[in-house]
């Protein structure tokens, strides 16, 4: 059975590689080339064959994912130093 620590520590790692894909979407959001639409749309920014010439990623989702990201690295940060504490105390008994 896992102990809090290696949950935590996993949690960590999740939130860590969480934040590094998202952090690398926000830089290369601009350099992406045009989305086409599937099935082509006729929308204002579309033109005739479905191409819309813009990012395919919502910076506001973006930067409110990061903060989830962040969030999460927080308080698995903090289970993790609790449990330390907990063991740490555990062994001086």
């Amino acid at each position: 059975m896992a102990d809090a620590m290696t949950i935590a520590a996993s949690g960590l790692q999740a939130a860590g590689q969480a934040m590094s894909a998202l952090a690398s979407n926000v830089v290369n959001a601009n350099r992406l080339g045009p989305a086409i639409a599937t099935p082509p749309v006729q929308t204002p920014s579309a033109n005739s064959q479905g191409v819309i010439a813009a990012p395919t990623l919502d910076m506001a989702t973006l930067v409110v994912s990061q903060m989830e990201a962040a969030n999460a690295f927080r308080a698995n940060l903090a289970v993790y130093r609790t449990a330390s504490r907990m063991y740490r105390a555990l062994l001086r008994l």
